[in-house]
Formats: C-alpha cells, sequence, structure tokens
C-alpha cells in the first residue's frame, strides 16, 4: 500500500449530506442505498456509508427545538456504542469542535463463517429541529487487525470521519 500521506485524496459527496475524503485510489460503489469503498488491493477491507435525517417531532415554537435536537443526537449516539455488547470494545463518545458528536467502537464477529473485526463510526450534528447523522462501518479480516497496514487505514478513516461536513449539498 502506498505511504498514506503521500497518497491524493478525492471528496466524496454521499446522498448530498455527507462530505468527507478518501484515498483517490479507493473503489466506489452502492448496495441498496450504502455507499461502499474499498482499497484497491484484494483483501483490503470495506468501508461503508449510509446517512439519515431525524426531525424533532415536537411542534415549533415548542421550547427550544436546538436544544431537543441536541438531547436526541447524544442520546442516539450513546445508543450507537452498543453499551451491553459484549462484543464491542474501545467505546467512544466525544463532542467536536464543530458542534457535532462522533461515537465509535469496534467488535470482532463471524458473517457467512469470516471472523471479521468492525470498526464503526456515527457522525452527528444537530442544525435547528433537525439532526443529520452518517454512519461508517469498516470490515477486515481479524488476522489483519493491528497490522501496520491496516492501523494506518483504521487512522486515516478516523481522521477523516471527524472531519466529515455533514448537512444538505
Amino acid at each position: 500500500m502506498a505511504d498514506p500521506a503521500s497518497t491524493p485524496f478525492k471528496c466524496i459527496l454521499f446522498e448530498k449530506r455527507v462530505r468527507f475524503r478518501l484515498p483517490a485510489d479507493w473503489l466506489e460503489g452502492q448496495e441498496a442505498g450504502i455507499g461502499v469503498f474499498q482499497p484497491p488491493q484484494e483483501g483490503g477491507g470495506t468501508l461503508r456509508v449510509t446517512s439519515e435525517v431525524l426531525s424533532h417531532a415536537g411542534p415549533p415554537g415548542d421550547g427550544d427545538l436546538a436544544a431537543a435536537t441536541r438531547v436526541i443526537l447524544r442520546q442516539t449516539a450513546e445508543n450507537f456504542v452498543r453499551p451491553d455488547d459484549p462484543r464491542g470494545s474501545d467505546r467512544i463518545v466525544e463532542q467536536l469542535d464543530d458542534g457535532g458528536l462522533i461515537a465509535s467502537y469496534s467488535a470482532r464477529t463471524e458473517v457467512d463463517g469470516d471472523k471479521l473485526v468492525i470498526y464503526l463510526w456515527m457522525r452527528g450534528k444537530a442544525m435547528a429541529e433537525t439532526v443529520t447523522i452518517a454512519v461508517f462501518s469498516f470490515a477486515m479480516a481479524q488476522e489483519k487487525d493491528g497490522d501496520e497496514e491496516f492501523a494506518a487505514i483504521v487512522g486515516m478513516l478516523d481522521s477523516e470521519i471527524r472531519a466529515a461536513g455533514l448537512g444538505q449539498g
């Protein structure tokens, strides 16, 4: 794999509301409305991205909608890290400088006989009466977890997801 520091990046706009960067050589696709991205090398893992906009259900003028949407975002983030799931580890819920939240954890699992480690991130931001949420998951073979190459990929993804832009266009 090329040195991540010297790799050019491309900008991705997913569903007109999630902006993030990936290495320019990553392959792009979609499966049932979910963005699918992969490094060019075979067995390099798979990044999946989805997003959603949640709206406050109360009528306009019903208290502080901005505060209510921030509560929705915080609760969604806290539920995302699945505190009761024994497979999860490294759970984090963190306020970001742009006012958004990031929640992340990793889990070891088996899918169709393949032993995988999945790194998950939820990036969310409250804007007026709506909350925009993007969920990113990066799955790779368990035996590659901790390898220098994959540690660099996960580190790069964490940095780019933290910097992701959320909202319209």
